[in-house]
């Protein structure tokens, strides 16, 4: 790119001579900007590592839902509670709640389903937040019918993977 401004700035030079001066102040700028910019030694940065944190937990959900004339199909809105933490308990998601629709076919007595959940959760140590991550799990969920009401529930885990830098 300099070369290009300097291969103008030289056709510009030789067809006005009052660009002379111009030119000149622009050669002055490039080699001031040269001399201003100072590599940094990699030795002077400092890098924190990131280290990976396995976090987990249980999930129980629950929730019902009305059926007008089985077979057919229903939503239910699941709802459960959990705490996700590391293996030691000190990085810590704080009070969690779940809130997910299940749509399932009813056509007999017994029902099971698998929900699917994918959040993002931060993660706190002593108050302070370290950080936030993508927590998944598939939670298997069953009931019967009873008259017209579906209930359903189960349990499973949560999990995920969260990157700190300490």
């Amino acid at each position: 790119m300099r070369k290009i401004f300097l291969i103008v700035g030289a056709a510009f030079v030789a067809l006005c001579p009052a660009a002379t001066a111009w030119a000149g102040t622009l050669e002055t700028s490039w080699t001031q900007a040269d001399a201003s910019f100072k590599a940094v030694p990699l030795s002077s940065l400092s890098f924190k590592p990131a280290r990976y944190v396995g976090v987990s937990a249980q999930l129980a959900l629950n929730g019902s839902g009305f059926i007008s004339r089985p077979p057919g199909y229903v939503t239910i809105t699941l709802r459960g509670q959990t705490d996700i933490q590391d293996s030691s308990g000190r990085i810590r998601s704080g009070f969690l709640s779940v809130s997910e629709n299940a749509y399932v076919y009813v056509s007999g007595g017994m029902v099971s389903h698998w929900v699917r959940l994918n959040t993002y959760v931060s993660f706190y140590q002593d108050g302070r937040h370290v950080g936030s991550a993508w927590v998944s799990g598939n939670i298997p969920v069953s009931g019967y019918l009873s008259g017209n009401w579906l209930s359903l529930s189960g349990s499973g885990a949560l999990s995920g993977n969260l990157s700190i830098s300490d």
